[in-house]
């Protein structure tokens, strides 16, 4: 009792001695909170980092530079949709209908009407809005049914309204060597037309991709698919996800293959996610590379406070101890005077750290505990030093 009585009677007897120590401890705290609030800021940073930003993986030909109208198998299609570390996938295929009775009389070319395999509306960047037949809507793309919408102008010009059945001969288009194109007849196809869409630059029909897969192998013919992508779920596993990539029968891009349309080669669109990540992980490393120095030096900034400040009374302590009062009864009335001193700076600083640096209210919390354990370790070494005297030397001294 007698000890918190005299604990009492240092914090208001050195009114001034206490306002310092607590003012030096607010400030200490502050800079711990900024140095620790830094290393945790960038570790949030880097959580959040796959949320902010995504990384897209796109099928490409063996020199990495063509990404749309290759022709890529239907093993690395399926290889790559089965992969654990991808998702919202997007694919599409391109093929060319004989729609017009004129185009029927003649061979196909390229400039025919356009009938375009997708798996989800995600896919049509280009497509303002669609209106649908009552009873569909855009999950038809994830089918397999002989459905299509199709663009608003070529419908009017042809004739064509919601809900009627088309019919055609359909030819897969598959690029060679040089860019030509070859035309693989799949036969008279029907569709049921469910929508209407409206473009400023589009296609003439969109059909569920997997249905032009089906139809394409029932006739005998290899299907191939023209574009494919996806994101990968956590771009922390991105070099997991590159570490498999030849388990995909994929290959690494060769900047000297001559195979333009194969697609048989990986992208990974995760240039600004390295360089963000890159930067974040090395501000992370800096600091925890000079945490324990920095704290070290909170402690020595605290022993050099606590000696300063206290030296000053010395002579009250050599009084207390000449009287037959023990040396660590007195330094821990000490002590807990200037730990008390250290906690109410911590309190102040606090609503700071939270509204002022941004910092959880729990995260603040823990960076004030990291301050006051240094604090009284600084404490207990200030005292230290203080208290090596000789009662009877320092009481008889003269100034």
């Amino acid at each position: 009792m007698l000890t918190f009585k005299e604990t009492f009677w240092q914090l208001t007897r050195n009114k001034g001695r206490s306002q310092i120590l607590l003012l030096a401890a607010a400030m200490l705290a502050g800079c711990v909170a900024f140095y620790l609030g830094n290393i945790r800021a960038n570790e949030e940073a880097m959580a959040d980092l796959a949320k902010s930003i995504d990384v897209q993986v796109v099928v490409a030909n063996s020199t990495g530079e063509n990404e749309a109208g290759l022709n890529i198998a239907t093993v690395q299609h399926d290889n790559f949709l089965n992969n654990p570390y991808l998702k919202d996938f997007r694919d599409n295929a391109v093929y060319i209908a004989a729609f017009t009775e004129e185009s029927r009389q003649r061979q196909v070319t390229s400039e025919d009407t356009s009938v375009i395999g997708v798996n989800s509306m995600e896919c049509l960047w280009d497509v303002n809005e669609c209106e649908f037949l009552e009873g569909y809507d855009e999950s038809f793309l994830g089918g397999n049914e002989p459905l299509c919408i199709m663009y608003k102008l070529f419908a009017e010009q042809n004739g064509v309204e919601l809900g009627d059945e088309v019919s055609f001969p359909l030819y897969q288009m598959k690029r060679q060597q040089g860019g030509s194109m070859e035309f693989n007849s799949v036969g008279e196809q029907t569709l049921k037309v469910i929508g209407i869409f409206d473009s400023f630059y589009s296609q003439d029909m969109y059909v569920p991709v997997q249905w032009l897969r089906d139809i394409t192998e029932e006739q005998g013919v290899k299907f191939f698919y023209a574009y494919l992508y996806a994101t990968i779920k956590d771009p922390m596993q991105l070099n997991h996800f590159k570490a498999g990539a030849m388990d995909m029968a994929f290959l690494e891009p060769n900047p000297d293959s001559r195979d333009e349309w194969a697609g048989i080669t990986l992208v990974a669109k995760d240039q600004d996610f390295i360089t963000v990540a890159e930067e974040l992980g090395s501000n992370v490393r800096t600091f925890k590379q000079f945490q324990i120095p920095f704290l070290v030096m909170i402690v020595g900034l605290v022993v050099l406070a606590v000696f300063l400040i206290m030296r000053g009374s010395r002579r009250d302590m050599a009084i207390a101890t000449s009287l037959g009062r023990p040396r660590l009864l007195v330094a821990l009335s000490n002590f807990l005077a200037a730990f008390i001193a250290e906690l109410l700076g911590c309190a102040i600083i606090l609503p700071v750290m939270v509204l002022g640096a941004g910092l959880s209210f729990g995260g603040a919390l823990m960076i004030c505990g990291a301050f006051l354990a240094c604090a009284a370790l600084g404490n207990v070494l200030g005292l230290a030093l203080i208290l090596r005297f000789d009662a009877f030397t320092l009481l008889t001294a003269t100034d």
